[in-house]
């Protein structure tokens, strides 16, 4: 990808990752994560539906830690979204519950 004279944006990180959450492929998707922060992809390094993409991935790959630090940066409701759906289609149903809560509260 990197050889091809266009450099990725982020839709196509967004669809990466997407695939890479369903195909389970972690170091992938971990692998894209680092290339958007090395290639500083504009002002925000994810912003709608690549940052939803991320949390996506990184909840629906056990590592909710590394979903909440992307929901930190970028927080809107479509990644607030993502992270519960990604809580609870991994066991985390109460986490899940409680961050719903929490939405729904501001």
């Amino acid at each position: 990808m990197l050889r091809h004279p266009a450099f990725p944006n982020q839709r196509t990180l967004a669809t990466l990752l997407k695939t890479c959450t369903s195909l389970s492929l972690l170091s992938f998707g971990l692998q894209l994560h680092a290339l958007s922060i090395r290639l500083a992809l504009p002002s925000e390094p994810f912003c709608g539906s690549a940052a939803s993409a991320l949390v996506n991935f990184y909840s629906k790959s056990k590592h909710p830690d590394q979903a909440l630090k992307v929901l930190d940066e970028m927080p809107d409701e479509v990644s607030n979204a993502a992270f519960v759906v990604g809580l609870a289609q991994t066991s985390h149903s109460l986490d899940a519950l409680r961050l719903f809560a929490h939405m729904r509260s501001y």
